[in-house]
């Protein structure tokens, strides 16, 4: 049975809308958060990066996933951590902001201290670490080798200003007579 065009081009339609709506269906069920855990909350100085749904990972392991990030009075952000119901946290566990490769996406790590108390639900770390920027970072090196560049072009202009640098060590030992006693 031979479709015409009219019929090609509506059946390509069709599967193309039911392709879109499986992998929808797919996303939804790998990032939707897990509800049957309970709640921990962590404040940050900078949160740069950190997304809703972002995993939070211990010893490397996922265990729950960031169900919220809202701004507080006090201009930190605050997450919303849903934890896996069997996953305990010590009282005196940091939350770190981490980046997934150099350029990755950012995910929350547990670090677990050795209290033996436990975190309950609706209570907070103590101990947070924010998000390294990288381009923070690259503005500090590319303003630390300005800064060199600097003073060896003041040497370079002003040698007699700068002092000599003192001679190097010796790499060989001098070599000392060996009494021998036959």
């Amino acid at each position: 049975m031979h479709f015409g065009e009219r019929e090609d081009i509506g059946l390509g339609v069709l599967v193309c809308l039911l392709g879109g709506l499986m992998l929808t269906w797919l996303h939804g069920r790998d990032t939707a958060p897990d509800t049957r855990g309970y709640e921990l909350y962590a404040g940050f100085q900078r949160s740069d990066g950190l997304i809703e749904g972002a995993p939070v990972r211990l010893a490397g392991i996922d265990v729950g996933v960031v169900g919220a990030l809202e701004l507080k009075d006090s201009f930190q952000s605050r997450a919303t951590l849903l934890i896996d119901r069997g996953v305990k946290v010590p009282t005196d566990s940091a939350a770190v902001i981490h980046t997934d490769g150099l350029f990755g996406g950012k995910y929350i790590e547990v670090e677990p201290g050795g209290a033996m108390d436990m975190l309950g639900a609706g209570e907070s770390f103590s101990f947070t670490q924010d998000s390294l920027v990288v381009e923070d970072l690259l503005e500090r090196l590319v303003a630390m080798a300005k800064s060199q560049q600097a003073k060896c072009a003041d040497a370079l202009k002003h040698p007699e200003a700068t002092p000599a640098p003192a001679p190097a060590p010796s790499a060989i030992a001098p070599l000392l007579p060996i009494d021998k006693k036959d």
